[in-house]
């Protein structure tokens, strides 16, 4: 009786829905697609995580920026639920990662403190509440995805997520008939993501993603699709001229040799791959690695900025000038810092500090920055010692995958240094995954262990 009930059920909205469909197609798939997004996400929490994820690479457009918030209201409300239900074994987790994690907390409380001081409070109160977010993604992560299975899937979305926005970024350049000889600087690849900078701080890290997902995905559709992925992101990566790019590259490359010295070959043949990919798209179109390579226009206008929070940080070292207040700031200093590229841009426009690190110190002191170091440092800490984990288990396709997320983890500090990206939702679920494969390997550990009524079963010799 009720599997017929059900049955009727089913039909019935399957008519209001086609009837939907003939009135409001577009509003209907919308519906339908939302209705969908609810159900997977209150069926496994960690697939509607991995839904969400890529929503956070197409956040530049308006279309990608409804997806995300959407996102967020359904994963947050979710996760909230989820996270009462087992309280107690949340709480068991977070526990094994108490000295290092409680940087998290003291980081959200210090960014709350600073607003005591700062001199524009709508401007702290705007940046915090993004700031907040990027926290909160940090923790539904950590809380949310507890299995192997679903950290992958997650990663998976992290590469599709790039994979989309490389696609719409080269698809805006073709679209704009930009493909002739006549490209300026000002036909830099940023479709979806909004600006070419963060767009290339993101396909480098998924690049780097894709490597590690080929040492764990076994399906030959997963495998070849990945494959397919690399060209598409090292040509975007290219097109981006961005040298904070080069900069990531450079610097991941090195920490890859040093934490895959034993397995040179898992390093050199993908890079080779992803290089010819970017030799290709710079011999095209000659004008993007001559912006790359060329740094006597100071960072286009880089330097002023970096010269103007350098002489708020050093009045301000302990404590900043208050969260998100360097925009208000810097005109004040224009023209007390000496020459400057672009005194008027520098005073008129209000700019971030286009330094992660510097940003942070100017706004919220030596001890902002701290806390958001030590949170970076226990991602790395945590990859590294599930890598030896898996080692010691024979599990070397996971530990492999750890220390490729160190690598990413290292691109997203190399980009840092050339744009303010502090609270990008992307990476911070990289920083999450650190202890997720941590937490992970320990489980694996624990079932690997000989039960102690078996130790004491064992004949002795």
């Amino acid at each position: 009786m009720r599997r017929g009930g059900a049955y009727a059920g089913i039909v019935v909205l399957g008519v209001l829905a086609g009837a939907a469909f003939a009135c409001q197609p577009l509003w209907t798939v919308g519906a339908l697609a939302a209705a969908s997004f609810v159900a997977i996400t209150l069926h496994r929490f960690a697939w509607g995580v991995a839904l969400w994820v890529p929503s956070f690479f197409v956040a530049g457009d308006p279309r990608g920026k409804a997806l995300l918030m959407a996102g967020f209201v359904v994963c947050s409300l979710v996760w909230v639920a989820d996270v009462l239900a087992r309280r107690r074994a949340v709480l068991a987790g977070l526990g094994r990662f108490r000295p290092w994690l409680l940087a998290v907390p003291a980081f959200a409380v210090w960014l709350v403190v600073t607003l005591a001081w700062a001199q524009d409070p709508p401007a702290a109160i705007d940046e915090e509440w993004r700031w907040m977010l990027a926290i909160e993604v940090f923790m539904i992560v950590l809380t949310g995805v507890t299995r192997a299975a679903d950290m992958l899937l997650v990663l998976v979305a992290w590469v599709a997520g790039a994979a989309v926005a490389a696609a719409s970024a080269l698809l805006s350049f073709q679209s704009g008939g930009q493909l002739g000889a006549s490209n300026t600087l000002d036909d830099r690849l940023a479709g979806a993501a909004g600006d070419p900078n963060y767009l290339a701080s993101r396909l480098i890290a998924g690049m780097i993603l894709v490597f590690g997902l080929l040492r764990v995905v076994r399906s030959r559709t997963g495998r070849v699709l990945l494959v397919l992925t690399l060209p598409l992101l090292g040509a975007a990566t290219a097109g981006t001229g961005s040298r904070g790019g080069l900069l990531a590259v450079v610097l991941a490359g090195v920490v890859a040799l040093v934490v895959f010295r034993h397995k040179a070959r898992v390093v050199l043949i993908p890079a080779l791959a992803v290089l010819a990919s970017g030799a290709l798209w710079f011999a095209l179109f000659p004008q993007f690695w001559l912006r790359v390579t060329e740094f006597d226009d100071g960072g286009s206008g880089r330097s002023d900025l970096w010269r103007a929070a350098t002489r708020l940080a050093s009045g301000h070292p302990a404590a900043g000038i208050g969260l998100g207040n360097f925009p208000s700031r810097e005109a004040a200093l224009a023209l007390d810092i000496g020459p400057v590229l672009d005194a008027r841009a520098l005073a008129e426009d209000r700019r971030v500090v286009h330094n992660t690190y510097l940003q942070l110190w100017t706004e919220t002191g030596a001890i902002g920055l701290a806390l958001f170091l030590i949170i970076v440092g226990g991602c790395v800490w945590c990859c590294l010692r599930a890598a030896r984990t898996y080692d010691r288990l024979g599990q070397a396709r996971l530990a492999d995958l750890s220390r490729v997320v160190v690598v990413a983890v290292a691109a997203f500090a190399g980009s840092a240094m050339f744009i303010s990206m502090g609270r990008a939702y992307e990476f911070w679920v990289l920083f999450a995954l650190g202890p997720v494969l941590l937490a992970v390997a320990h489980a694996r550990t624990a079932t690997a262990a000989p039960r102690p009524n078996e130790v004491a079963r064992e004949p002795a010799r």
